[in-house]
């Protein structure tokens, strides 16, 4: 599964042809999704690092995805939480700002990353079992649970 890691891709055409291989790789498999999920980690920390905002964005809506199409993910994510949490501390508290001053294509092609960290740290909440909340508390404190 080599898509993941050209996630960090920032050039058209390049970045729409990594995400849609990762999407398709994903939708064809999602029972085999468990079982690679210790390759994906290393690729998707390796993009949110670079800390630009499109490839964060394209990380965690892949991680919803995810999340989506199998649910157990989050299970066997929670394990990876301090390797690929860390880097969203930063843009937990973005708010509304988009990748760009684009108000209007930002919330269409949803690239406001201060909502898709929210998103989808509540997803892996929602999903990573009983111990989620605070794992994500841990390393993210500014976190607060939300009900299911």
């Amino acid at each position: 599964m080599n898509s993941p890691a050209g996630l960090r891709e920032t050039e058209d055409p390049y970045r729409f042809l990594a995400v849609q291989g990762t999407i398709e790789l994903l939708q064809a498999g999602p029972s085999k999704l468990i079982a690679v999920i210790p390759q994906i980690v290393i690729p998707m920390k390796a993009a949110l690092s670079t800390r630009d905002p499109i490839v964060v964005c394209s990380v965690l809506k892949t991680i919803q995805f995810m999340l989506n199409v199998n649910p157990r993910v989050g299970l066997a994510l929670a394990p990876y939480y301090r390797q690929i949490l860390p880097q969203l501390r930063m843009f937990k508290n973005a708010g509304n700002r988009g990748v760009d001053d684009s108000i209007e294509y930002d919330q269409q092609q949803r690239l406001n990353v201060g909502d898709l960290v929210t998103e989808t740290l509540e997803m892996l909440q929602r999903t990573g079992g009983p111990e989620a909340y605070h794992q994500i508390k841990y390393i993210i404190p500014t976190y607060e649970r939300t009900e299911h």
